[in-house]
């Protein structure tokens, strides 16, 4: 047992005790140490995974790095990941820094049905009549016929996701695999991006979905682990946002044993890491500890320092409406997802991409 005597502030001295067992041992993937597009210019780096995901990328058109921003931005088209027409500029200038720093790269593959045709105007492309057919381009899992072009056609109004991932395997630098994640937060998808998705997915529809680009991919990268369905948090999980199609069932339940169904229909596994997004609601003082403005307030950094425990401690009850959801009682994120992997498909691995405490400014967030 080591015990470390901590102090911190100016005014005064706090101690904190901090005890470690050294003698309790547990693996830990080395690809706990990633970022979502990390800045590599740090000195001595020691990220092992860089992550290029995100609203933008639901859109991305990879043959001219043109995107659309969603309700982050007014729904507009433009050149926010690239000015460059050169094809998969974007992505080739997120995958290449990773390698050089030996770390894995996770792309995203849009998966929604469309991408962006231009980069402009700057506003909402809703502006423009009949948008959807003159400002987006149709977004397809497979390229008939399946011959792909090292030069994609930028003129025939269709972005084909296969060619997309045979294009960047064959191009990108060989020390190290990319991993592919099905888009963003599909389970939001109406809302951010609800130019392009207007109707909401439902539980069916993203398994459907999920499949058949997964598959595509699987067809041409057959080693890379494909990361699914990047869930925005946790009423997506329960219930994929309220989808029509819920009747009652857990979504990630469904998901699961839907994505085991398709192993044992192909004989392949087409999901290989079951992929969460993480944005606590845990409370103090009244304040959402993630969005806060008040992150020197006494209760926040005591929310903040404790909120973590929601992952892992099957004892420790949380101030929000998830513990409250769950009749006051511990939300024990990590152990309660593993349970349902192992009941509804044994051997899939689990990732959170995206996740946020908040105190970027405050020690209690560092």
């Amino acid at each position: 047992m080591l015990t470390l005597l901590l102090t911190v502030g100016s005014a005064g001295v706090q101690v904190a005790k901090v005890s470690l067992d050294l003698s309790a041992t547990h693996p830990i993937s080395p690809y706990i140490y990633g970022a979502n597009y990390p800045d590599w210019n740090l000195e001595k780096t020691p990220f092992t995974l860089s992550r290029q995901g995100g609203n933008r990328m639901t859109a991305y058109n990879w043959e001219t790095n043109a995107s659309n921003a969603g309700n982050d931005y007014r729904h507009q088209n433009d050149g926010f990941l690239g000015t460059s027409n050169e094809p998969g500029w974007t992505v080739m200038n997120h995958v290449r820094p990773a390698m050089a720093h030996n770390a894995v790269a996770i792309v995203t593959v849009p998966t929604a049905g469309y991408v962006s045709a231009d980069k402009g105007p700057d506003n909402d492309v809703n502006r423009t009549p009949n948008y959807l057919n003159t400002r987006f381009f149709r977004s397809y899992a497979n390229k008939p016929g399946g011959r792909y072009d090292s030069t994609p056609k930028t003129n025939d109004r269709a972005v084909y996701q296969d060619e997309f991932v045979w294009w960047l395997e064959r191009n990108r630098p060989k020390n190290a695999p990319v991993w592919y994640s099905l888009d963003n937060e599909p389970d939001i998808w109406a809302s951010t991006h609800a130019r392009i998705v207007q109707k909401a997915p439902g539980y069916a529809d993203i398994v459907a979905n999920n499949i058949e680009f997964g598959s595509a991919i699987k067809r041409v990268s057959p080693r890379a682990l494909i990361f699914g369905p990047a869930s925005y948090g946790w009423a997506g999980y329960r219930t994929f946002q309220g989808a029509k199609d819920a009747n009652g069932r857990d979504f990630l339940d469904f998901y699961l044993a839907e994505m085991a169904k398709a192993e044992r229909k192909s004989g392949k596994r087409i999901l290989d890491v079951l992929d969460l997004h993480w944005y606590p609601e845990a409370r103090g003082g009244g304040e959402r500890i993630c969005e806060t403005k008040k992150d020197s307030d006494p209760a926040v950094r005591a929310a903040r320092v404790q909120a973590s425990r929601s992952l892992w401690d099957t004892t420790y009850v949380e101030d929000s409406w998830i513990a409250n959801s769950l009749g006051k009682k511990p939300i024990y994120l990590i152990p309660r997802t593993m349970a349902q992997i192992k009941k509804n498909y044994p051997g899939t691995k689990l990732s959170f991409t995206e996740y946020n405490y908040g105190g970027a400014n405050d020690p209690t967030g560092l």
